[in-house]
């Protein structure tokens, strides 16, 4: 499952995406060391079944990001545990906490199949959406450094921007593999 999660903040030590589904907050807190140094607007969480990947699951830690800053860059694998269930989310823990690259996300319910016990999350970087939403920014005056680029397109929502660049997105990918 694809979802498309926007920024929202910053706190002393982690950045945050979130975006709802079916009316329930998906909130996602990375920490700042593992953010690359331009914060996407964006980012695509994609949540498998932990066979879907198998064994091939690779991490950071902070000393080997801070090592060499390019590994920002690369998109992060958590293999997530379930730990509680609320009235319309679920919480789940990263396995290996001495190495987690996320913190603990609330997942709502709707998003999971039936009794998932272990998830792989993936986080995918969207530099493609958010070099468009800065190019458009910019060019219709919203952009602040003090803030977040905003979009307003001339009545085009920014969904509608979204959306088509994940389906060119997933045009290109199709088109790689076949």
């Amino acid at each position: 499952m694809l979802l498309v999660l926007e920024y929202k903040k910053e706190t002393t030590n982690k950045v945050r995406w979130d975006n709802k589904y079916d009316g329930e907050l998906f909130s996602l807190y990375i920490p700042k060391w593992r953010v690359p140094e331009e914060i996407p607007n964006t980012i695509t969480v994609k949540l498998n079944t932990v066979d879907f990947y198998g064994d091939i699951i690779s991490s950071y830690n902070e000393k080997e990001v801070k090592r060499n800053n390019e590994l920002k860059n690369k998109k992060i694998t958590a293999k997530i545990k379930r730990t509680s269930f609320h009235s319309k989310t679920v919480r789940y823990d990263p396995e290996n906490i001495e190495k987690a690259e996320i913190g603990s996300p609330y997942i709502p319910k709707s998003l999971l199949e039936n009794d998932m016990d272990e998830i792989l999350l993936e986080v995918i970087w969207d530099w493609m959406i958010y070099s468009l939403e800065c190019i458009i920014s910019i060019k219709y005056g919203y952009y602040s450094k003090k803030s977040r680029p905003k979009l307003s397109l001339c009545g085009l929502d920014f969904y509608i921007v979204r959306s088509f660049t994940i389906i060119i997105k997933l045009l290109l990918v199709t088109v790689k593999f076949n």
